[in-house]
């Protein structure tokens, strides 16, 4: 035992190391580390699932934030600093969605590096802003300490010139000479993320300090406001305001963004992976009245599949291509086989027997056809009752897709009082509408529903048109209505 120095006397415990409880945790933790679920069939389909949802959702984000981010980008990179010694600054309002600020300024400062002339980018953050000696610490340190390995930098610069400094040497005479190794051209951008959040004063002072080196230094600005531009006028002098060349870019409401992940992601039939009714009220109402982030949305909808698909291989059967439910039915065990029989979604009529594989895989089929159904009659009933009075079923699809998900939508109220309100539509309105849904069914191939519901929207068209009347008048002809009341039991 190693003696023990100490001012006052008294005894010192040394327990031995327990030798077997070290080994149990060191035999655990091999296990968990060769434990593998990429093998396994939920693990596989979940991830197969999950990339093609992602990089539909990123291929959504980049189409709506791309004239946002190009016009910042172009305003940036092409606004005149020499000759008037202003800041160009563009106030970027972003919204609320205060988690998704940081993708969107990473998206931004991306493409301002790609952009040519070359532009530098540092991010600040509020805590930078403690003080002006901190900001302008953060800020050097971020561009003297930048490495890009694409560009020809190295050659043109000074070989005696280190670009990587330390902290307490990051001071603007450093960044102006830093500045004179850069290639002709060069631009230096300060993204300040949350402006709100800023102390005032540190940042009244950090653009002023900035203005006085705009003559050495061609710096642009980006500041996010998640509130409005009067924010920015009102909480700065306007010794300062003066100082900065103001351009205002509006980034899309992230609602925009919800709707469009749902619309066109994941209300489409050909999705693999359909939420329930009620979870995804519960994770609107948390977007929309707490937090407002697409991103933390996002991560839920991919817990929901995960959760969806783990350790139930008949889950992965029902969103495997036609081709390969047969060879992944083979591989189901006897006890998989009898949890069929139990489900309710089959009315417990499937049974163990020799032609138990082939029903089976015929009711997949059916349940496909069916959620096509569902979707093509959600898209139709969301054109005739999207703009009625007082929306009874909502503005949204995803609001007529969580009552649909919930309970049969045709013996809810609120379907019955769009109903009562469609017979007050002009004829021009719902020629309209009835114009829409044509051009919905006629995108739709090999459906018979579809092909039965367009014969009958066509004959109502027809029949509005050949009719002199302003108002629409309900003929009651029940041959006619019967192939309606088909369609929308299957639909709805």
């Amino acid at each position: 035992m190693n003696s023990t120095i100490s001012v006052s006397k008294g005894c010192f415990v040394f327990k031995k190391p327990n030798k077997e409880k070290n080994k149990r945790k060191s035999k655990s933790k091999k296990q968990l580390t060769t434990y593998q679920p990429e093998s396994e069939l939920w693990h596989t389909t979940f991830i197969d699932i999950w990339n093609n949802v992602k990089s539909k959702i990123d291929d959504l984000n980049g189409s709506i934030y791309s004239k946002f981010i190009s016009d910042t980008v172009d305003f940036l990179a092409s606004s005149n600093i020499t000759t008037n010694l202003y800041i160009p600054t563009a106030c970027l309002l972003t919204g609320v969605n205060l988690p998704d600020h940081e993708s969107l300024f990473g998206l931004l400062a991306t493409n301002l590096e790609k952009s040519q002339p070359p532009i530098v980018v540092a991010t600040l953050f509020s805590e930078h802003f403690s003080s002006v000696k901190n900001a302008v610490i953060s800020m050097v340190s971020q561009l003297l300490n930048t490495n890009d390995d694409e560009s020809d930098f190295d050659e043109e610069m000074d070989e005696s010139f280190n670009p990587v400094v330390k902290r307490s040497e990051c001071t603007m005479s450093t960044l102006i000479e830093w500045y004179s190794h850069q290639l002709i051209g060069t631009r230096v951008a300060i993204l300040i993320k949350d402006y709100e959040m800023c102390q005032q004063t540190v940042l009244q002072n950090f653009i002023l300090l900035l203005s006085y080196y705009v003559k050495e230094i061609p710096i642009v600005l980006g500041i996010g406001i998640a509130t409005s531009i009067s924010n920015l006028h009102n909480s700065l002098p306007h010794h300062v305001v003066t100082k900065l060349q103001v351009k205002t870019f509006v980034s899309e409401a992230s609602v925009v963004f919800l709707n469009n992940i749902m619309d066109q992601v994941f209300l489409k039939p050909d999705c693999s992976f359909y939420l329930g009714g009620r979870i995804l009220e519960y994770m609107t109402e948390v977007f929309l009245y707490y937090n407002f982030s697409i991103k933390q949305f996002i991560e839920s909808l991919k817990f929901c599949l995960m959760e969806h698909f783990y350790q139930k291989p008949l889950n992965c059967i029902c969103v495997a291509h036609e081709s390969a439910q047969g060879a992944l039915f083979d591989s189901l065990d006897k006890k998989t086989l009898e949890e069929i029989t139990k489900l309710r979604s089959t009315n417990y009529k499937l049974k163990i027997d020799n032609n138990f594989k082939e029903n089976f895989l015929q009711s997949i089929r059916n349940l496909k056809a069916c959620i096509d159904d569902f979707h093509i009659g959600l898209r139709v009933l969301h054109i005739l009752v999207v703009d009625l009075p007082h929306s009874p079923l909502g503005t949204q699809l995803r609001e007529m897709y969580s009552t649909a998900m919930k309970k049969h939508i045709i013996d809810d109220t609120s379907y019955k009082t769009c109903l009562q309100l469609l017979k007050f539509l002009s004829k021009d309105d719902l020629l309209a509408k009835f114009d829409k849904i044509l051009h919905v069914f006629k995108n739709i191939k090999n459906n018979k529903q579809a092909k039965i519901a367009l014969k009958l929207v066509q004959s109502y068209v027809k029949r509005l048109e050949e009719s002199h009347l302003n108002n629409l008048v309900i003929v009651e002809d029940k041959p006619k209505e019967k192939p309606k009341e088909n369609f929308n039991l299957v639909i709805y």
